[in-house]
């Protein structure tokens, strides 16, 4: 974590699950064993890159539409 990310805990589908947030990302990004354990359809794509806040690359394989999420209400 970095000095823009925030960690909260939340809720999906009655799961507790660790958030993270960053001011400085464009993206939402769920772990891929937790969507599954929790039967969201994972929609296959092109790898997509993204850099962590250590600086490291990480590719996402597939895409969650199906979860939305919110905060403050």
């Amino acid at each position: 974590m970095s000095f823009k990310t925030i960690r909260i805990k939340g809720v999906i589908k009655n799961r507790v699950a660790s958030i993270l947030i960053d001011s400085g990302s464009a993206h939402s990004f769920i772990d891929e064993v937790l969507a599954k354990q929790l039967q969201y359809k994972l929609i296959p794509t092109k790898p997509i890159g993204v850099t962590s806040a250590n600086s490291t690359k990480l590719y996402g394989k597939s895409i969650c539409s199906s979860l939305i999420w919110r905060m403050g209400g």
